[in-house]
């Protein structure tokens, strides 16, 4: 048999825990919004059932809506905790490293220098690029 820890499975029931909230927080992200749909609709939207409306908001608004944010969240998450492993430093974010700053600089400079605005993520992954080769 394979012993547990008591902290080890504290952490899959935290973990557990954690995927059942977002599955909760995803359903009612479908079911709220300008038109209410119950959990009958959405259940009738997924199957294929319900009427064109309810499906056609469920599939075309809100479940991309809600996957896209989803994602977002995860991968944000994901970005700070590795900019804190990779830094060995706890409280390293954006914000106190100059990562956020040195993209708005060089957001700035290329609006200066004339770039339009659709130049405006590539610059500004360039600065944040930048100011953190300086810092690390």
């Amino acid at each position: 048999m394979n012993a547990v820890s008591r902290g080890e499975r504290r952490s899959r029931f935290v973990l557990l825990g954690l995927i059942l909230l977002g599955v909760v927080v995803v359903i009612g992200s479908l079911g709220t919004g300008s038109v209410s749909l119950s959990l009958k609709d959405l259940w009738n939207g997924f199957s294929g059932e319900g009427e064109r409306l309810g499906a056609a908001l469920l599939w075309d608004l809100r479940l991309p809506r809600a996957v896209a944010a989803l994602a977002t969240g995860g991968l944000l998450a994901l970005a700070g905790t590795l900019l804190q492993v990779v830094l060995r430093n706890p409280l390293a974010d954006p914000y106190v490293l100059g990562v956020s700053g040195g993209a708005a600089c060089a957001v700035l400079g290329g609006l200066l220098l004339g770039l339009r605005g659709s130049w405006g993520p590539g610059v500004a992954f360039g600065g944040a690029l930048f100011s953190i080769f300086l810092v690390a």
